[in-house]
């Protein structure tokens, strides 16, 4: 899977303007002084160095129109939502395999196994409150998933298990931090 960095530079790289089409604009600075550039019209970026202001008479510096803030934000806008969505499509993507390959484990032998030693283990009481029976084997972490040490799970009661999972949707919840 892709960095957000590098699906970003995909993206930039399709975004790269040409700046066919440019115009002489007043790019005032903090202080409302005047600052004369080219401005791309598609994608709003200076081209190019500023014009020193004392080229301009008076006249043609008040007939200059104003630089086009909202154009450079919505071109960056645009870039950045496709990106973010690119990026977005491969952690699903990426979190439907782990998903599978997550669901198949657990309904293989060795995970059988494991999981009859972890309920053994807590005498059929669960770990987290120590009050209801255990229901669940609850992974305290995916490093080793399919190699775990007895000491990454633990038997729960399914309050407890809601608990550490309180709005659990799937796997995405769990799988979020790992592939961002």
């Amino acid at each position: 899977m892709h960095s957000y960095e590098e699906v970003f530079s995909q993206v930039a790289e399709k975004y790269r303007c040409p700046h066919v089409e440019i115009e002489k604009r007043n790019k005032p600075d903090r202080n409302r002084r005047p600052l004369v550039a080219y401005q791309c019209v598609t994608c709003g970026e200076r081209v190019g160095e500023f014009i020193p202001v004392r080229t301009l008479d008076k006249r043609q510096l008040s007939e200059l129109p104003l630089w086009n803030k909202e154009l450079e934000q919505a071109y960056w806008h645009q870039m950045l939502s496709e990106a973010y969505e690119k990026r977005e499509q491969e952690r699903t993507k990426e979190l439907q395999r782990w998903r599978r390959k997550y669901d198949a484990y657990l309904s293989s032998p060795k995970w059988k196994v494991l999981r009859r030693k972890v309920l053994a283990r807590a005498k059929g009481i669960c770990e987290g409150c120590e009050e209801r029976k255990a229901t669940q084997v609850h992974h305290l972490t995916y490093e080793r998933l399919g190699n775990e040490m007895l000491f990454d799970l633990v038997a729960v009661c399914d309050a407890c298990q809601k608990q550490i999972h309180p709005q659990r949707k799937g796997a995405a919840v769990l799988m979020q931090r790992r592939l961002w």
